[in-house]
């Protein structure tokens, strides 16, 4: 059975101020102190556009192959609900920033509609004693809202696509798409065609988005089995009961009452800002992605984590440029860097790329075993120890006395004659495992270069 799934995806933008006031833009503090009467909508007060929340959207309209229309028009969108001081929300309805455009995942284009610029509303805050408070402070914030074509397929094709969008707006520091703070929410629209479309709201999670976009789906299969006909409506999604509930039948266009924004002249965009941030735009994390499998030899998981997060892939590179050793490097970032961080929270490791590389140098050319580097890095990143100094102590522990390790070569070859075999049988890669076998004997303390040496030396005598 077909299945189309169309979003519309609500972008806070990371700005100084407001979209339509100088009022700070800022998440938390006390609830109503970051307000003012232009962002409350009172009588006689004038709203003037945000530059940088315009150029932010052009930004975007860029990175998603939208055409960006010279002339947009700023609209009034009245309705009433509790947390829209103005009964009315600025937003753009015929003539928007941008128009069509696509974000391509997985060798396929999702097809954008439209882009446009809005302010934000109010926040509820529904309290123990079912009282609804409301925080002013959220209101007007600017806000992209992300319209795509109908014609996803599969709920798992929404997803990546809902990531892929979100690490977009990162790399282009637009904004910090945060969804326990409400930075970037999701709705979405889903028929079976040629059945009516239902919107589903509420979607405050990619888990949310997918459990509540399942059971809609089963909802209106059971629907079409009995015969019966699907409403077009506005539900809910209800994390306690896991199911969706109608909110509202779906309004119709008209009942906006649309019209253009009476104190706002129509948004002019010249050429020269256009190709102005065209020269800003950064190297895109899909081709990157692309770009990191090519140079560097990564497999798609690899490349896929690396270039999640704009500054992650700069710290992979960055330690490149010390030591270029891409598997290493990428080895070390993917298992060991990232067990102590977030991919998203990479610039506050205590651990520079730089540290890094010379780590990697030492534990690569062998002059220091693996085991020890791990535990260098550890005490780096939790204690924020000296790791030059680290490195130094560390190799003067190792044992030099040659005599002593070449018996102890000698005692593991004798130990592990299957061993000795496979490798001259052609297995090559035993000699790892035999090293390692020496080395738990000198307790961590010897060179794995040396005993590397001293394997290949005396193993032709077994």
């Amino acid at each position: 059975m077909e299945i189309k799934i169309g979003l519309e995806i609500h972008v806070e933008l990371k700005t100084k101020s407001k979209m339509f006031c100088s009022c700070k833009n800022e998440y938390g503090g006390e609830p109503n102190t970051r307000i003012c009467p232009v962002c409350l909508g009172e009588p006689g007060t004038l709203p003037s556009p945000n530059e940088e929340a315009i150029k932010k959207s052009i930004l975007l309209c860029l990175a998603l192959n939208s055409e960006i229309n010279k002339v947009s028009i700023f609209t009034r969108k009245n309705y009433f609900y509790p947390d829209l001081p103005k009964g009315y929300q600025i937003t753009q309805y015929k003539a928007s920033i941008g128009e069509g455009g696509y974000l391509e995942i997985d060798n396929k284009k999702i097809l954008i509609d439209r882009v446009n610029i809005e302010e934000e509303t109010a926040k509820s805050i529904y309290t123990e004693k079912g009282e609804v408070l409301l925080d002013f402070n959220r209101c007007g914030i600017p806000l992209l809202e992300i319209v795509t074509k109908p014609f996803i397929s599969s709920i798992s094709e929404a997803l990546t696509f809902l990531k892929e969008l979100r690490k977009l707006l990162r790399y282009l520091d637009i904004s910090e798409c945060d969804m326990e703070k409400g930075m970037y929410r999701v709705d979405s629209n889903i028929s079976i065609p040629p059945n009516e479309r239902v919107e589903l709201k509420n979607l405050n999670s990619l888990k949310a988005f997918q459990e509540a976009l399942s059971y809609e789906i089963e909802r209106q299969k059971e629907i079409l089995k009995r015969g019966e006909k699907i409403k077009r409506e506005t539900r809910l999604w209800d994390e306690f009961k896991k199911e969706t509930r109608i909110m509202r039948i779906k309004e119709e266009e008209l009942d906006y009452r649309y019209f253009p924004e009476p104190d706002l002249p129509p948004l002019e965009i010249d050429k020269e800002t256009i190709e102005e941030l065209k020269r800003k735009l950064p190297e895109l994390p899909y081709n990157k992605k692309i770009r990191f499998i090519k140079e560097y030899s990564l497999n798609e998981k690899e490349a896929e984590i690396l270039t999640s997060e704009k500054e992650l892939s700069e710290f992979f590179e960055e330690t490149l440029k010390n030591y270029y050793n891409p598997k290493e490097v990428a080895n070390w970032i993917l298992t060991e860097i990232l067990a102590y961080t977030e991919p998203e929270n990479i610039k506050e490791i205590q651990i520079t790329p730089f540290e890094l590389s010379v780590l990697i140098k030492n534990v690569c050319e062998n002059e220091l075993p693996r085991n020890i580097g791990k535990e260098i890095l550890k005490r780096k990143v939790e204690r924020k120890e000296d790791i030059f100094k680290m490195i130094e102590e560390e190799k003067k522990k190792i044992i030099k006395e040659e005599g002593l390790i070449e018996e102890i070569v000698k005692e593991v070859l004798e130990e592990n004659k299957e061993a000795v075999l496979k490798y001259k049988s052609g297995k090559e890669g035993i000699i790892g495992f035999l090293i390692g076998e020496t080395m738990k004997k000198l307790k961590g303390k010897g060179n794995p270069k040396e005993i590397r040496e001293l394997l290949l030396k005396n193993i032709k005598d077994y």
